[in-house]
């Protein structure tokens, strides 16, 4: 199971669209420091060792 908040969310269906994390920031109104917080936070909980590793998860639950 995946375990995202809704922020981490928005923040990896944005990503799955091609969004960098600047870009990502603009679109959410936060800052890119927030949003690769969000990416880090969902990183660790969900036990991934990389962005893609992560990616690959929501891609795989059908969240994309």
């Amino acid at each position: 199971q995946l375990s995202l908040t809704k922020m981490e969310t928005c923040c990896m269906s944005l990503r799955c669209e091609g969004l960098y994390s600047k870009q990502i920031a603009a679109r959410l109104g936060i800052s890119m420091r927030t949003v690769e917080a969000h990416f880090a936070n969902a990183m660790h909980r969900n036990k991934c060792r990389s962005p893609f590793e992560l990616v690959a998860l929501f891609v795989q639950r059908n969240f994309c």
